[in-house]
């Protein structure tokens, strides 16, 4: 079932949803919920976000097929990196390019959202602790990640991990195809079965270092096709079985700031700034 959070009449709500209609629930997700015994169309609600995690867990060079095309050496153990919660955004949101980065580029990945507190928990029943699956991007400044012996700067500029707004509860992570857009054009075509280390290990390998908790997620990974992202650019991730997250693309706002005061410098007469800073001190 694909689960949606929402507002109606002024009140929040969880509902299943089909192509067409929502069917309301009280409670949570995450605890108890209850049929309300009405259902809404799409287009009389306003969808809030699925999930607000404590922790957003990254797994690096996952896919056998990524691994291959940047010439890497294949893990021997899942590479763990954390990534800033605050950075979360959502479907229908904009992706900053920050001033700081040259070069900034898409991951489409399968997000894995935990159900309940998760430790030291065994393979085995590692499913019983899955709420279910989301679309995720995990939006990289590739250049600082290369710089940087921590990818925390990298992966947590703000924007940087937009997650869909529906949550598919099928716990099935086998065998699905999971396909990136960047402006209509599929950039990224692969399956989940491409994957180094599957779903019950990852939750299984992070637990014992990291007491997980309800609505923390874990990015599982991008498989090939990686690429850059540009002011006006448009990228979705879609993977089969749970929707389609979009994004809009925009430079950073400061940037934009920054180009105006040379430009307003350049033309204005000189004697408008003459201070006792220097043009750099101001600028």
């Amino acid at each position: 079932m694909r689960w949606l959070r929402f507002k109606y009449k002024n009140q929040e709500y969880w509902g299943s949803f089909d192509e067409n209609e929502i069917e309301i629930y009280t409670g949570s997700l995450f605890t108890h919920l209850e049929p309300a015994g009405e259902r809404v169309g799409l287009g009389n609600i306003e969808l809030l976000p699925v999930i607000s995690p404590k922790r957003v867990l990254g797994i690096g060079l996952n896919y056998k097929e990524h691994i291959k095309e940047l010439g890497q050496e294949v893990p021997k153990e899942p590479l763990v990196f954390y990534k800033d919660p605050a950075s979360v955004i959502t479907s229908g949101d904009i992706i900053y390019l920050p001033n700081e980065s040259e070069q900034v580029e898409y991951e489409g990945e399968i997000g894995v959202v935990i159900l309940k507190n998760c430790y030291k928990v065994p393979e085995f029943v590692s499913l019983d602790y899955i709420a279910g699956y989301v679309c995720a991007n995990d939006v990289t400044a590739r250049d600082l990640q290369k710089r940087d012996i921590q990818w925390y700067r990298s992966k947590s500029f703000k924007s940087f991990c937009p997650i869909g707004n529906i949550l598919d509860d099928n716990k099935i992570w086998k065998n699905r195809r999971l396909r990136t857009y960047r402006n209509g054009e599929v950039v990224q075509d692969s399956n989940t079965n491409d994957m180094l280390f599957n779903v019950p290990k990852l939750i299984s390998y992070i637990s014992n270092f990291i007491e997980m908790e309800a609505q923390d997620v874990i990015l599982t990974g991008t498989p090939a096709g990686v690429g850059r992202l540009n002011d006006g650019d448009v990228i979705e991730v879609e993977i089969e079985g749970i929707g389609k997250l979009k994004n809009y693309v925009k430079e950073s706002e400061d940037k934009k700031f920054k180009e105006l005061k040379k430009d307003i410098f350049i033309t204005k007469p000189l004697n408008v700034f003459v201070q006792k800073t220097s043009f750099t001190d101001k600028f």
